[in-house]
């Protein structure tokens, strides 16, 4: 995002987005599903599939959260760095 873009949403107080933890950002991942054994086959075995990501909903991100409060941080909360992971208010009332 251009710096202009990035000022732009801290002004106005905008989410900021994470990488969501679950999926790593993809927005699905793997699981096992066990398949029984049938008439053809006289053991079972692992197969898998691709689910979509609960925590995310398939996005690939989550919006950032404070670390001591847990609300949702806006654009304001961060720096030019984007690494806070306390909010404006936390911050200060320390």
């Amino acid at each position: 995002m251009s710096k202009i873009g990035a000022e732009v949403q801290r002004l106005m107080g905008i989410s900021v987005y994470a990488e969501c933890p679950e999926c790593g950002g993809a927005g699905e991942y793997e699981v096992d599903v066990p398949m029984p054994h049938n008439a053809g086959r006289d053991v079972g075995y692992l197969d898998s599939e691709w689910v979509t990501c609960d925590e995310c909903g398939g996005e690939g991100q989550v919006e950032k959260t404070c670390t001591d409060c847990g609300e949702v941080m806006s654009a304001w909360d961060t720096n030019e760095n984007d690494i806070e992971t306390v909010c404006f208010e936390c911050r200060h009332n320390r």
